[in-house]
């Protein structure tokens, strides 16, 4: 059974590593489209024109898609973690502590890991 909660946390934490390359990617896209719309402002144009040279709306609507995208993985890859690391015999107290977490959290996530296996 480790060895499936282990394949599990492979195959998420590859996936998390994919998505946070498209959440970096966006933040960059965000980064160059900032300094094309503040570059605007300096020169006199209107910051609503600055907005709308540079699509606003839809850095907006990309970057909060992709951040949710990304904590989904996160936390899907946290809820694999810990499901490896109690079928290997660990506490919730030492999985808490190397992760940098409250126990109190690690069993929540546990629990909400359980729940979505169901």
């Amino acid at each position: 059974m480790a060895r499936d909660a282990g394949s599990e946390l492979l195959a998420r934490i590859e996936r998390l590593h994919a998505t946070t390359e498209l959440f970096r990617s966006e933040l960059l896209h965000l980064k160059t489209a900032t300094k094309h719309a503040a570059a605007r402002i300096s020169r006199g144009d209107t910051v609503l024109a600055a907005l709308d040279l540079i699509r606003a709306p839809l850095l907006h609507q990309n970057l909060t898609e992709t951040t949710k995208r990304y904590e989904a993985e996160y936390r899907h890859t946290r809820y694999a973690l810990i499901v490896l690391a109690l079928q290997e015999g660990e506490s919730l107290s030492e999985i808490a502590r190397h992760m940098g977490i409250s126990r109190q959290l690690v069993h929540r996530l546990a629990t909400e890991a359980q729940r979505e296996s169901h």
